[in-house]
C-alpha cells in the first residue's frame, strides 16, 4: 500500500489527505490505525473529475461509516466514546456538503462502481 504526504510529490493526494487528516504513515485515520491508500485516493480523485472538495467529501463520508460499525467501550470507570468519532466525521461531511453544494445524494453518484454487482456496462 502505497503512502505519500509529500506536495512536491502529489500535491492532490496530500491535499485530500490533509483534509481528512490522514497525514502520518501508519497512524492513520481509519480505525485501525491505517491510512488511505494512494490508489484509493487516485481512484476518488479521478472518479470525482479531481475534485479536492469532492473528493475530501467521498472520505469524510467513508470515515464516518467506517467510525461508525464501532461501538462505545466502558471498562471500570474509563470510556472511549468511539462513536463519538463517526459522528465527528458524519458532521464534518454535512459542513462540507453545505458548503459546496455537495450531498448524500451527490455522494452516490460520486462512485459510481462498474463491477460484476454494478448496473453500469462501462
Amino acid at each position: 500500500m502505497s503512502f505519500t504526504y509529500d506536495f512536491a510529490v502529489n500535491a492532490a493526494i496530500s491535499r485530500v489527505r490533509l483534509a481528512i487528516g490522514d497525514v502520518t504513515r501508519d497512524s492513520g485515520v481509519k480505525p485501525d490505525g491505517s491510512n488511505f491508500s494512494d490508489a484509493e485516493i487516485l481512484a476518488i480523485l479521478t472518479e470525482t473529475g479531481n475534485d479536492l472538495d469532492a473528493a475530501t467529501y467521498v472520505f469524510l463520508k467513508a470515515l464516518a461509516n467506517i467510525w461508525g460499525t464501532y461501538v462505545d467501550i466502558t471498562v471500570g470507570p474509563r470510556k472511549e466514546a468511539l462513536s463519538d468519532i463517526a459522528f465527528h466525521y458524519a458532521k464534518r461531511a454535512a459542513e462540507m456538503g453545505k458548503q459546496t453544494g455537495l450531498s448524500a445524494k451527490s455522494f452516490s453518484a460520486l462512485l459510481n462502481r462498474v463491477d460484476g454487482y454494478s448496473e453500469a456496462n462501462s
